[in-house]
């Protein structure tokens, strides 16, 4: 009787802990829509305070559907009835009420832009893109562009007409197919013409376009949001009108001896297998022809060291490659630039000896944007080696440092606006796969080599960015990457350690590029290690986190309540000022991560941080603190951990008072306690928190 009471009494606290849970994750979620109309209104109030603050005499506006915008380009005779800005569209009633005002005002506030397109609800855009759009018209469904400009492209853009009158004779109405292809040319060709002569785009960073109405939206609200949508400019029917534009990729040759040469430079040690599947599959699978191959090795054993000389002595001439032998501590930035040295190439591609390449045309693709004056480092798509999920498609610079966007999904799949399709401007590219020519690469300096583990490819990048480039991500194209293979994991107290370390030094070199990434919309979740390309309202420190307080243990936890099953990260720990600026020294301390259990059900448990003290002083007396904290949602784990019971409240997101704490290193782990038993769980993490003095 007594443990059949006991059952039923834990049966309804289990109950109750369910209904707490999905309680408090209604309480963390902001439905997209609901957002949204948060976002608009926000966006409209600004704008009207700031049209009623600078007062009259403003720009005027004309608003224009395509057809029209195309056929008042060769109508020179109608334009004095014109605003001084072309307001283009593909539908006026998607027009938010505040979008011409919108336009008016960045103009104003850039009278140097003589071009600039607008955030759309389903795609919240990357500043200037120019590889972007010659891979498809991202402009999309809002863009304007001053007067004066068309007057200037007129006469180009009308001898360019000619070419595409095929497409438009026998057309009929212009909502044919045929009709629409026309337009679609004209318009396309006609905004890469206006890019000719003011090379560069403005990027109005509000909401100027909506693809449907607020029932509409909030129908949608559950599916994914960030699809195509209507993309268009992929299609090979486009490929011609962009070669003859300012941006248009470089014709690479067929003929070997036409061709600039490339230097493969493949740092490996101690892996003669992958190394030789990395060189028979980069010849057999190549068709760009020119290549040298220098292998880097920074100190093989004598065994493996023989077998990569037999290899090399055994290929043939076309398969052979250098071999550079220096005994040196493990220095990717080191190893690649003695590479760079000893090679003869124009251009210069860094490759790890775990890529296998997997079709042939990839080399070429790359060369064509490095060949461009404008840009810096290319990289390709990488594919872990089931071939299906993505590895890298370009290097994106969020809160919580350099992250890589739709790691482990389905490259089946065309994600975000085509995405995973297309070439497109990054941030940062990989070092696994890196081209750049000889000539940048020596301009810049070549790879910091200080950072001699991780951060080193971005680090280049950020050099190349400061200087002017664009680097550029070729995702219509793919490799297949056995990541990890050449050195391990990072794991472990002390490789935390170094890499937290190499991250403080990149930032520290690179302030302006804290948090910031042009190449991917503020508008877009930025605090945690979401995969997705998600609007912000999926996870934001701002309205998540909370203040926690701290309690002191008289000991540790007991060991038997120590568990592996208990899983668990830790994104950010540091003050204040780290989190704002990238910079310690100032503010409460934050910590971010996450935890879950398997096998058990998440939701019956209380959860706690823990800090240890990494050394005990007199103050602390080798005391355990104890910081309880409320769950926050975590969506992006959510999604990730299907065969976790209630995995959603996840999330770790607190501030402590700098003064909470006595001065020292702590190491930060999780405490759980079952609120329907007696049951405890703990662990501890290889992160730790710096309280200063």
């Amino acid at each position: 009787m007594k443990e059949h009471m006991k059952r039923a009494v834990q049966k309804l606290l289990i109950k109750k802990r369910h209904r707490l849970y999905e309680e408090r994750v209604a309480g963390q979620t902001v439905p997209y829509d609901i957002w949204l109309k948060k976002t608009l209104e926000q966006e409209r109030e600004e704008v009207l305070a700031w049209k009623e603050k600078a007062g009259e005499g403003h720009l005027s506006v004309s608003v224009f559907l395509p057809e029209a915008f195309c056929g008042s380009i060769f109508h020179e005779e109608g334009w004095e009835k014109t605003g001084d800005l072309w307001l283009v569209t593909s539908d006026r009633t998607g027009l938010t009420e505040q979008a011409p005002l919108e336009a008016v005002r960045y103009f104003e506030e850039h009278p140097a832009c003589m071009i600039a397109y607008g955030d759309e609800d389903r795609y919240l855009k990357p500043d200037w893109s120019p590889d972007l759009l010659q891979s498809f018209f991202y402009f999309g469904n809002v863009f304007a562009v001053r007067k004066t400009l068309i007057a200037e492209i007129a006469g180009k853009a009308a001898a360019r007409r000619d070419l595409f009158r095929q497409d438009r004779e026998g057309a009929g109405e212009e909502d044919t197919e045929e009709g629409n292809l026309f337009v679609k040319k004209i318009v396309y060709d006609a905004v890469l013409c206006c890019l000719d002569e003011a090379k560069e785009a403005g990027h109005i960073e509000k909401i100027m376009f909506l693809s449907g109405s607020a029932e509409e939206m909030k129908e949608d609200a559950a599916k994914e949001w960030s699809g195509q949508y209507g993309d268009w400019g992929m299609e090979p029917v486009f490929d011609e009108l962009k070669k003859a534009h300012l941006y248009a990729d470089v014709e690479i040759p067929k003929e070997r001896e036409k061709q600039d040469l490339v230097s493969v430079i493949i740092p490996s040690k101690d892996n003669p297998a992958l190394l030789s599947r990395c060189i028979h599959s980069l010849r057999e699978q190549t068709d760009y022809q020119n290549l040298e191959i220098l292998v880097i090795d920074n100190g093989s054993n004598g065994k493996n060291k023989n077998r990569i000389l037999q290899m090399r002595d055994q290929l043939k001439e076309a398969y052979s490659f250098h071999y550079l032998y220096r005994q040196m501590a493990f220095n990717f930035s080191a190893m690649c630039n003695i590479g760079g040295r000893e090679a003869a190439g124009k251009y210069l591609l860094f490759l790890n000896d775990d890529i296998e390449i997997v079709e042939e045309g990839w080399l070429k693709a790359m060369v064509s944007k490095a060949a461009k004056p404008y840009v810096g480092a290319v990289g390709a798509k990488l594919l872990y080696p089931d071939g299906d999920r993505i590895q890298h498609l370009g290097i994106t610079n969020i809160h919580l440092g350099p992250a890589h966007k739709l790691q482990f999904s389905s490259d089946k799949k065309v994600h975000y606006h085509g995405i995973n399709r297309c070439a497109v401007n990054v941030t940062a590219v990989t070092g696994a796969c890196l081209l750049i020519r000889r000539e940048v690469f020596e301009e810049i300096g070549g790879f910091e080599e200080r950072l001699e583990v991780a951060f080193n490819d971005v680090e280049l990048c950020f050099k190349l960015l400061r200087a002017g480039y664009q680097n550029v991500c070729c995702n219509q194209i793919s490799l297949r990457h056995h990541e990890s293979f050449s050195r391990g994991f990072d794991a472990g107290r002390e490789k935390v350690a170094r890499l937290h370390r190499e991250r403080d030094f990149l930032y520290e070199a690179y302030p302006e590029m804290w948090n910031r990434d042009a190449c991917y919309s503020g508008k877009l979740v930025r605090d945690i290690l979401d995969r997705g390309y998600e609007p912000a309202c999926r996870f934001e420190e701002a309205r998540i986190s909370e203040r926690a307080e701290v309690i002191p243990l008289d000991k540790e936890p007991d060991p038997v309540w120590h568990n592996e099953c208990l899983y668990m990260g830790v994104e950010f720990t540091g003050d204040e000022q780290a989190w704002r600026t990238g910079k310690h020294g100032a503010g409460d301390y934050y910590i971010q991560g996450w935890s879950y259990s398997v096998n058990i059900d998440n939701s019956r448990y209380e959860k706690s941080l823990l800090l240890k003290p990494m050394r005990a002083t007199e103050r602390q007396e080798n005391r355990v603190w104890k910081v309880p904290y409320r769950e926050c949602r975590r969506p992006d784990l959510e999604e990730n951990l299907p065969y976790i019971d209630h995995p959603a409240l996840c999330g770790v997101s607190i501030w402590i008072r700098r003064d909470a704490l006595p001065a020292g290193e702590y190491l930060i782990g999780y405490f759980w306690e079952d609120a329907c038993s007696r049951q405890k769980l703990f662990g501890f993490s290889a992160e730790t928190l710096l309280v200063d003095s």
